[in-house]
């Protein structure tokens, strides 16, 4: 039997995948790296790596070069490929070197290979020109160099991280010309970015809930706020600006004292060392992070959340795995064990994935019918129930998931993706709670769905993530495996029998996407439109928590200790508020006989939530999609109100009924709850949890100040990275932005990596006017053009203050910026 190919493996898949985006050499080294900033948690070996490149060359996919460097034989010629690698050149590049890397060699042999050589260049001068035209790269003679180039600090970092593929010491490896850093160009760099760390970094002292200066009767330190920023100018002096002018004689005191003047880099924590001691010189200093600030850290420990996990919880999750899965066929909560492994499951999470909670399967039946087989993991059968385990899952029942990691109710070896034991990881037999659903052709009652709750073992076949899977779904020729093909297919069909049954409210018009690098740390933001993948993942997540309620309904187990998801209908006048708002900048957007119909309606009406319902769907569906989309969409979110966690069975205005969530017991301790609940009223004997009906009532209540905390946590730090994302490009990079909203201070603009920030009105050109209340902007230059949401502005932006640590991105379009920005790029050329 012939050995499988590496490539044709996960790890092999990726690695294709990363190369033909790459328009560089690069060394065995650099593709680990690269795989590592893809796939945090996937720790690849160096033979598995060599393994790969062997395969490459032997196909010829692979040349080597110069050294131990390597390189597509035959780079994809695409504009994509292009931009990218003029974009990512330190210096301007020549048109020879271009047609080096794209083109054939200039010496055919054949008539043959003349002619394809001249189309090649042929084609390439065409995107060239295109690439000019559109304002992406500039040409000089027959040089190009791109129209947005990095700041020389980010080029450091890009060597540094071996990012692309780059080798971090340059002498190991000859890569092209036009890339090759000489030791001179690379410690101009680092002087400059010495300089400009020095100019810009800002330090942050968070200090400890538990930490109180009193200095005349006055609270100085208050726990969960920035107390005060350091700042470092280019002559090393140190300066303290403090968020509360009344904090600067205690921070003052302290660092003389305590003799803990910050360092670069370094975020310091300060607690008592004796219960109630409040002097600043008796505090306990503690360094939290050497090397650079740890957003993740300071947004977690200032809300009081701490990540570290009892050694008693740990060791019980090692004891859980080492205690290995039931078997199946064997007795199991009172029944057999089926098995499932068969059946090809595969799940559809997002790129930055933590966890893989939940599986698919569909299957469609000779009848006309679907079998929808919905697999949850079943964590909650697995976890004895009042251990150490149990008991840190109860004082953290929510995952907090933010760009760096996440802070989970799990330790990494249950939850992790790729191998953890509880995850329904890709080629991994695992534990199952599977809803097995009977949809008959035609059917248009949710209610009609006959079904069936079992645990069971499963195999998953695929972990998509949502671009992939629709990349799948909408190609002839596909990567994934024949039978899980079908189950893709099958799922589309899924999708269009739901959407006759259940209607959903789509207020976010964009899903944010995040990538890492080794450290934990985020490299690149982007966002992308919700799809297909979305609803199916969000219709059977309904249709398991509608199930689920139905069978606990049919049993008559109400009053067992359930958690259920509930949300208020929005009040009245907020909404007609609203919604006239929107149709004042978007008019026509709002349906007359849905707004008086809304008028004329009760809140005490039971048709009030179908009503309000109409209204929302159908002037989202009238609003222009993009940037008035998000607009209108994030108005009427702010005029609903906040979901909420409840142990009675109350309806949700967005999802309809009352709403039992088990879909997601890895990240949420009350689905694991209500998980048992479901399989004891399915007729299985799991350990119910020990809530009485004033527990359980307390536990929804906790729940929900959980979730609100850990909202704005998601929030703040996804900002901040967002924010070093645009510091690292450099104060001396133009860029493009979208009008997102206009407030009464200024404009929020989004840049094209989806980075939003204010346009302050004070920085507007003096014969800019911009109109509140319509969402809209007239420029000088131009008095008949109105730009309005979703527009570029029609001017250059550059960074006017970018700082993560105080989350703070104000843009400027101010001339004299514009003559700073271009004398600065004038004084740090290198030619």
């Amino acid at each position: 039997m012939a050995e499988k190919s590496i490539l044709k493996t996960k790890t092999g898949r990726r690695a294709l995948r990363l190369i033909r985006q790459t328009p560089w050499a690069f060394t065995p080294e650099g593709l680990q790296r690269g795989l590592h900033i893809h796939a945090p948690s996937t720790t690849v070996k160096m033979t598995e790596i060599n393994t790969i490149i062997k395969e490459l060359l032997a196909n010829e996919t692979l040349i080597k070069f110069n050294g131990n460097g390597y390189r597509l034989a035959k780079p994809a010629l695409t504009t994509d490929m292009v931009r990218k690698a003029i974009q990512l050149s330190p210096t301007s590049l020549h048109e020879s070197d271009l047609i080096a890397l794209f083109a054939s060699k200039s010496k055919a042999n054949t008539e043959e290979q003349l002619k394809k050589s001249t189309e090649q260049r042929t084609e390439l001068m065409d995107i060239l020109d295109t690439l000019v035209n559109e304002g992406d790269i500039k040409k000089s003679h027959k040089s190009y160099i791109s129209a947005t180039p990095m700041s020389n600090v980010a080029w450091v970092k890009i060597a540094r991280t071996g990012k692309y593929g780059f080798p971090e010491n340059w002498e190991d490896v000859s890569v092209p010309p036009y890339v090759q850093l000489h030791k001179k160009f690379m410690d101009t760099l680092d002087a400059e970015a010495s300089r400009a760390d020095l100019a810009r970094t800002q330090h942050l002292m968070r200090f400890d809930r538990s930490a109180r200066v009193s200095l005349g009767a006055k609270e100085l330190l208050r726990s969960g706020h920035i107390t005060g920023v350091f700042k470092t100018a280019a002559d090393g002096t140190q300066t303290f600006a403090p968020t509360d002018y009344r904090i600067k004689g205690a921070f003052e005191l302290l660092a003389n004292k305590a003799a803990i003047l910050p360092t670069d880099g370094q975020v310091i924590m300060a607690r008592p060392p004796v219960k109630g001691s409040l002097s600043p010189m008796k505090l306990e200093i503690e360094t939290v992070i050497p090397g650079e600030a740890d957003y993740r850290t300071i947004d977690l420990y200032s809300n009081g959340v701490r990540t570290d996990i009892p050694l008693d919880a740990y060791q019980e999750a090692k004891d859980l795995i080492a205690a290995g899965l039931p078997k199946a066929g064997k007795l199991f909560q009172g029944r057999t064990l089926r098995d499932l492994r068969h059946k090809s499951f595969f799940s559809i999470d997002p790129v930055n994935r933590q966890d893989i909670d939940d599986a698919m399967h569909f299957e469609r039946n000779e009848d006309g019918s679907l079998t929808a087989s919905i697999a949850i993991s079943y964590a909650s059968a697995l976890i004895p129930p009042g251990g150490a385990l149990d008991t840190y899952r109860q004082q953290n029942p929510m995952a907090i998931f933010l760009p760096d990691g996440s802070r989970h109710t799990l330790p990494h070896i249950l939850h992790n993706p790729d191998n953890g034991f509880l995850s329904l990881c890709e080629n991994a037999e695992r534990l199952a709670l599977v809803y097995e659903c009977h949809i008959p052709a035609g059917c248009n009652d949710i209610d009609d769905i006959d079904y069936s709750i079992f645990p069971a073992l499963i195999k998953s076949r695929q972990a998509f993530d949502y671009d992939t899977f629709m990349n799948e779904l909408m190609s002839i020729e596909r990567e994934c495996p024949e039978a899980v093909s079908k189950g893709v297919d099958n799922a589309y069909d899924f999708y269009q029998r739901m959407t006759e049954m259940m209607s959903v409210l789509h207020f976010k018009s964009v899903k944010p996407s995040f990538s890492f690098n080794h450290a934990g740390n985020v490299t690149q933001f982007q966002a992308r439109d919700p799809n297909v993948a979305d609803d199916i993942v969000e219709f059977a997540m309904r249709l398991t928590n509608h199930i689920g309620f139905r069978q606990i309904q049919e049993a008559g187990y109400e009053d067992s200790p359930v958690i259920y998801r509930s949300q208020q209908a929005p009040d009245k006048d907020e909404i007609l508020e609203t919604l006239a708002h929107i149709e004042e900048i978007f008019p026509r957007s709002v349906p007359y006989h849905a707004y008086e119909q809304l008028q004329d309606a009760h809140m005490d009406d039971r048709d009030y939530r179908d009503i309000v319902h109409e209204a929302i769907n159908q002037t989202l569906f009238n609003v222009p999609q993009g940037a008035s989309y998000a607009y209108a969409s994030h108005q009427l979110l702010k005029a609903t109100r906040p979901g909420y966690y409840t142990d009675r069975a109350l309806p949700h205005f967005a999802l309809g009924n009352a709403t039992l969530q088990q879909t997601s017991p890895l990240r949420r301790w009350h689905d694991g709850i209500n998980q048992q609940v479901v399989a004891h009223a399915a007729g299985f004997h799991p350990n119910l949890p020990n809530l009485d009906a004033l527990a359980c009532s307390k536990a929804a209540q906790n729940i929900t100040q959980i979730e609100g905390m850990a909202k704005d946590i998601e929030r703040t730090s996804a900002q901040r990275h967002r924010i070093a994302l645009m510091a690292d490009k450099g104060y001396d990079t133009p860029f493009q932005g979208t009008i997102i909203e206009i407030k009464p201070r200024g404009i929020v603009i989004e840049t094209e990596d989806k980075v939003r920030g204010l346009l302050p009105l004070s920085m507007l050109p003096r014969n800019w006017s911009v109109d509140h209340t319509k969402q809209s902007l007239t420029a000088a230059e131009d008095k008949t053009r109105i730009y309005g949401l979703g527009d570029y502005l029609p001017a250059q932006l550059w960074l006017h203050e970018a700082c993560p640590l105080t989350n703070s991105l104000v843009m400027n379009v101010n001339p004299n910026h514009l003559a700073q920005a271009k004398s600065y790029e004038k004084a740090r050329s290198f030619t």
